[in-house]
């Protein structure tokens, strides 16, 4: 398979996504971008009748396997037409039930929805347009899931960077590292740092070594740990009807919001969180999203902070409420 589009980024992925089931991956990028069938294929549809879905087109690869590209500005192909990999089948738009500029894109087997990224090639985005794809992954080591593969094994335009400050707890050592696999590429890094600094602290690095080399020992307890708070974080979020979020897969954050329909004023909550509750959150402007959303870490405060943290916000948000 490829991807249905050269250029764009993946800006929802599939899953649970504010309550309900999302099918598919979004990935945004700019209207008339091109998208391509992902491989040889039947046009089963292609039109807009679909709701939501703007105008969308189906194409069946096999006897089980189907992909759908929903919300384009234009079709390229009709109904019966056979298309085999690559084929212009639509221009990307905003179409439909739509936020933006951006493909839904979904494949089923059979009548189920499975997750895209599954089956599809990874990192070809930065390939195609010659853009170098950098990760953060310092949160990998605390993935809740199997761990994604180290993104820089995928592609020699992917740039790997992690360090010692998160899944560790050792913020302090201030020792990090970046992981590529274009040779030239990596000279650049090395130039780079060489001019910011020659090299990182011996004891900082032999602490790193040492903690490292026993992560097998050390990682585990810390893994037991954080599971088990985003479990106490998941059973608060279940039994109330203020807060709906995302949960998620890895880490030790989350992106909360209210409901939509609940009416609050968010400057106040937030003074009434920290002042009378001694609870403090990021709120969403941080991030560039509305005041409606926060930061909830749940990996620094002990059990009972945590449980309590919990309840001033469900206390706050009824207290501030319209």
């Amino acid at each position: 398979l490829r991807w249905p589009v050269d250029a764009g980024i993946v800006s929802s992925e599939y899953g649970e996504r504010w309550g309900k089931k999302h099918k598919g991956i979004d990935i945004a990028a700019d209207s008339g971008e091109p998208v391509y069938a992902i491989a040889d294929a039947d046009v089963i549809y292609a039109g807009d009748g679909l709701r939501g879905y703007g105008n969308v087109v189906i194409l069946r690869h096999d006897a089980q396997m189907t992909s759908l590209y929903a919300h384009n500005s234009e079709l390229k192909v009709h109904q019966g037409d056979h298309v085999t990999q690559g084929t212009l089948i639509s221009l990307l738009g905003n179409t439909g039930h739509s936020t933006g500029p951006h493909v839904h894109f979904e494949i089923r087997q059979g009548d189920a929805a499975v997750n895209p990224r599954t089956l599809l090639p990874q990192s070809k985005l930065a390939e195609a347009s010659g853009a170098v794809l950098l990760v953060d992954e310092t949160y990998r080591d605390l993935t809740h899931t199997s761990p994604l593969p180290i993104a820089a094994t995928l592609s020699p335009r992917a740039i790997s960077v992690s360090s010692m400050s998160k899944a560790y707890g050792l913020p302090g050592l201030r020792v990090g590292w970046a992981v590529c696999r274009d040779p030239q590429l990596a000279e650049t890094l090395l130039a780079a740092k060489e001019q910011m600094f020659i090299c990182g602290a011996t004891l900082d690095e032999a602490i790193a070594s040492r903690v490292l080399t026993d992560r097998e020992r050390i990682l585990p307890p810390i893994l037991t740990d954080v599971r088990a708070r985003l479990g106490i974080v998941r059973e608060w979020m279940a039994g109330q009807d203020t807060f709906e979020w995302i949960e998620p897969e890895g880490g030790v954050v989350g992106l909360v919001r209210f409901r939509a329909g609940v009416d609050v004023d968010t400057d106040h909550f937030y003074e009434v969180l920290l002042a009378k509750y001694g609870t403090y959150v990021g709120p969403g402007h941080w991030f560039e999203v509305s005041d409606r959303c926060f930061r909830l870490g749940f990996g620094w405060p002990t059990e009972a902070g945590l449980r309590a943290g919990l309840v001033a916000l469900s206390t706050a948000a009824a207290v501030t409420q319209g």
